[in-house]
Parts: structure tokens; sequence; C-alpha cells
């Protein structure tokens, strides 16, 4: 990072402090706790219900509306049938003000862990893989404070990611409370510049790839994001491309410009092993002072 990037970088902490804002990573870092506290969030379970009234509750605490996308789908995992609930957070009954900006991820937990290593198909807490993701979204509403950027953005958890199957000709059966939320959009879709989908982005190995996905839905979106990264944080975030299906990709094919931060490889995907424990403060911390950013920079309006 050359000088001149270190200090408006430095410009912008400090005036983040003055404004009281900024990313609270215990705060987010006890939210994932609360949230595996319930349990895995497994579509039909106590544990779910609890969780989407959880969710509710902090949406209107930090003063948004709440919008709830109630649904049925079979999971491909398990073949069962479930109510889902895709949860919106909007700063008006109307939806967010023109341009808008949605930062998103999915609440629900994988119904068992497939890959863990004991081969038995445990339960998974779903602490970065769900959990995490919210958190984090929650925090970088709240780091806004009293900005007037706050009426530009909406909040969106989605159900129903995580119980799809894996190989070839399988990926519509993942994202599928994106899938619903996609094909009945919110009559203030139109309003929206760009969404920013959050996966798993709080392990301590976190790394960013860039998704192609993304670069071609919202490529200005993510270079500013990319060299925002590289100011602040470039040992997270990598050159290498690849394709990930995930909760922005049935937005893109609404033709809504969408992208996705997804912290992958992740050691303990899909295992028992995702608990709050491997959840890592400095991390998120590390990437929620580049999305914030972003949006203070305001480009995206």
């Amino acid at each position: 990072m050359g000088i001149t990037r270190w200090a408006v970088a430095l410009v912008f902490i400090l005036w983040a402090q003055a404004a009281g804002a900024g990313f609270d990573a215990g705060r987010a870092a006890e939210s994932i706790r609360k949230q595996c506290g319930f349990g895995p969030r497994v579509p039909g379970t106590a544990a779910h219900e609890a969780c989407r009234r959880w969710i509710g509750d902090q949406l209107r605490g930090l003063g948004l509306t709440v919008r709830e996308q109630a649904f049925e789908t079979t999971l491909p995992l398990t073949g069962k049938t479930a109510r889902c609930v895709n949860i919106w957070g909007v700063p008006a009954a109307d939806g967010p003000t023109s341009p808008a900006l949605i930062i998103s991820a999915h609440w629900d937990t994988r119904p068992y862990a497939d890959r863990d290593p004991s081969g038995g198909n445990p339960p998974m807490l779903g602490a970065n893989d769900g959990a995490a993701g919210v958190a984090m979204a929650l925090e970088l509403y709240r780091a806004l404070g009293d900005s007037p950027l706050k009426n530009h953005v909406a909040l969106a958890f989605w159900d129903a990611e995580d119980a799809g199957k894996s190989g070839p000709g399988l990926d519509a059966t993942w994202a599928l409370g994106a899938r619903y939320g996609a094909a009945h959009k919110p009559g203030w879709i139109g309003r929206v510049r760009v969404g920013i989908n959050l996966d798993m982005p709080a392990g301590a190995d976190l790394v960013l790839c860039r998704d192609q996905y993304s670069t071609d839905a919202a490529g200005w979106a993510m270079a500013e994001i990319w060299q925002i990264g590289r100011d602040l944080a470039p040992s997270r975030f990598s050159d290498e491309v690849i394709r990930m299906t995930d909760d922005h990709r049935p937005w893109i094919d609404a033709g809504v410009p969408f992208i996705d931060l997804v912290g992958w490889p992740y050691a303990y995907w899909h295992t028992a092993g995702d608990t709050p424990e491997r959840c890592d403060a400095q991390a998120m911390h590390a990437l929620a002072e580049v999305l914030e950013q972003f949006v203070r920079n305001g480009s995206w309006k």
C-alpha cells in the first residue's frame, strides 16, 4: 500500500471512530454464539423457529421493518418437506431509498455434517456457515450509526440454502430460499444497485477469491472491494478465480446485480467442527472494515 492509501485509510478509521461508528467484532461473535445456542437451525425444527424470532427481534431493534417470505419446500439432502422463511429488514415500509444496497446471508444450517471426518453424519452448528454471515450483516448495518446511508440499505437472510446435494447437474438443489425470493421479488427491487452476499466470513483461514459470476454481474463492485481489500487486508483478498453456487446466483439470473463474498475453502465446511470457537473476530473485523468503507464511499449510489 502506498503512503497516500495509508493516509486515506487512517483518515477513514479516525473519522469512523469520531462518529461513534465502526464494526463491533465482539458483538458479532456474541451473535454467532447466540444463534448456535439455539442448536442446528434446520428448517422444520424448534431451533429454526427460535432463531427466526430472534432475527426478527434484532432487525426491529435496528429500527428496520421486518418482512417475512414463508414458503414450503422439500430439502434435497433429507427428502423432508419443511416450512422455510426468508427474512427481510427494510428501513421503511416501502423498502430502501433508491439507489439501494442489499446485504444478505443465509441463516439455516445443513441438516447434518456430511463431510465430517467421523463419517457418521453428526449434527452441525453452522457457526461460520450460516450464523457468521447473519452476525456480520447485522453489525455492518449497526456500524453505520446515524448515517443517512442506512435509508438505502436492506438486509436479507435466506433460508434453505444449505440442504443441497453435490454433484453434476445438482446446482438447483442449493439456495432454495434465494431462489424463492428471486422468483417473488419485492416491488422495490428495481432500486437495487448491487447486492452483497456474505457466506462463511469468519474462519481464521479466511481468504476471499474472485467469484466469476459476481464479476460478470457487478464487476465494478468487485473491483472496488478488491482494491479496498488489498489496501486494508491484503492477505484476505486473492486473485484466484472461482465459480461459486450460492445465494447470489438466483438473483443474478433474475437480473439483479449481486456479488458473493465467500470464505473458501474453509477447513471445517460441513463438519461438526464448525463451532463458534472456530470463528475469528480478527477475520470478521478485517472484512467488515473493507465493506464499511465500500458502503461509506458511496460509489454504488
